[in-house]
């Protein structure tokens, strides 16, 4: 078995994040949470910010540095310092600008606390009209907008970021939003706003990554059910069956889980689900990546192989499987499969 650190065993290279707009969802469950993917995901991001890198699609060695911003949205009741913790348990240290200056107006790390806003402005004002609170979702999409926007321009107008490489051209911002999760904020609000709102993120510009979570308790259990304990290793997806089988709605009595909706917005799909024999010593749980097909998938072909060519790739043709194990050293993966 090949077994490494999760972030060296993910589909795309450790230096190249996805980006271009892309959509990542990761679907759990309680018995496997998958917090610890979307911590390595940004750990990604602020590593990159932290060493300045330059865009791998030009060859100039005069062209701009690349600065990798993360944009935490926690629905539950994740604290700042409790991801800021996870966060250097799976590879940002804390000698980075971006965790240690919780105060500092350079930080690349905006962190935002919805339930605790909510019950902050539900304490201030108990009568508060329902139409702000249903409003709320809608600021909070300005406000990430307003805060690109403010690091956009303190980058261009930063002397030593335009004149270090002598251009005047303005800094490239790649920004990851991250949602933890989904499912928490539908229960906020409601599944059309939250799926409206993630749409907004998507489609927005400014927005180089979604990394989301949500909660598929329903489909994993009714799978595992329904396969028998099988080793997933042909599934794909595990929403709705994924290949291996199809879950009806009425296997799934008469309530239809609606963060399958959400599929139609990613561009990959990580799914953390619990091991067939149960935890053991070498492994925790196991994480299916699946390439949606018509989707952008991972990353683009000349991240992947290293070449000049900038090109998307066609979907993998099946699922990249791995079993995880999460420990206090941090996160390590055993490749059970290549790539085909």
């Amino acid at each position: 078995m090949n077994t490494s650190k999760l972030v060296n065993s993910l589909p795309w290279e450790p230096n190249s994040p996805p980006s271009g707009g892309r959509t990542l969802l990761i679907c759990d469950s309680i018995e496997t949470d998958g917090r610890f993917v979307l911590h390595t995901i940004a750990s990604q991001y602020l590593s990159q910010s932290k060493i300045g890198t330059k865009s791998p699609t030009v060859r100039n060695s005069n062209s701009n540095k690349v600065h990798h911003h993360v944009i935490w949205i926690s629905c539950g009741s994740s604290t700042e310092r409790q991801v800021t913790t996870a966060l250097k348990k799976v590879g940002c240290d804390d000698t980075s600008p971006s965790i240690r200056s919780l105060s500092s107006e350079k930080r690349s790390f905006c962190f935002i606390h919805v339930a605790n806003e909510l019950a902050t402005m539900l304490e201030t004002n108990p009568n508060v009209p329902t139409e702000k609170i249903e409003c709320y979702l809608k600021n909070l999409y300005f406000h990430i907008c307003s805060w690109i926007d403010e690091k956009a321009q303190d980058k261009s107008d930063n002397p030593d970021a335009n004149n270090q490489n002598n251009t005047t051209e303005t800094p490239e911002n790649r920004v990851l939003v991250v949602i933890d999760d989904l499912s928490s904020l539908s229960c906020l609000f409601s599944q059309l706003t939250t799926h409206a709102f993630l749409q907004k993120l998507s489609t927005s510009k400014r927005v180089s990554c979604i990394a989301a979570r949500c909660s598929l308790d329903l489909d994993q259990e009714e799978l595992t059910k329904t396969v028998g304990g099988s080793n997933h290793q042909d599934g794909g997806w595990v929403g709705a069956g994924g290949n291996a089988v199809s879950i009806g709605d009425d296997d799934l009595t008469t309530v239809t889980a609606w963060e399958r909706s959400l599929a139609e917005l990613a561009d990959g799909i990580i799914d953390v689900i619990p091991l067939p024999s149960g935890v053991s010593r070498e492994a925790h749980g196991r994480l299916v990546f699946t390439e949606r097909v018509g989707g952008r998938g991972w990353c683009d072909h000349s991240v992947r192989s290293g070449t000049s060519v900038n090109r998307r790739v066609e979907p993998l043709s099946s699922a990249y499987v791995l079993n995880f194990w999460v420990g206090d050293s941090g996160v390590k993966a055993t490749r059970l499969r290549a790539e085909n």
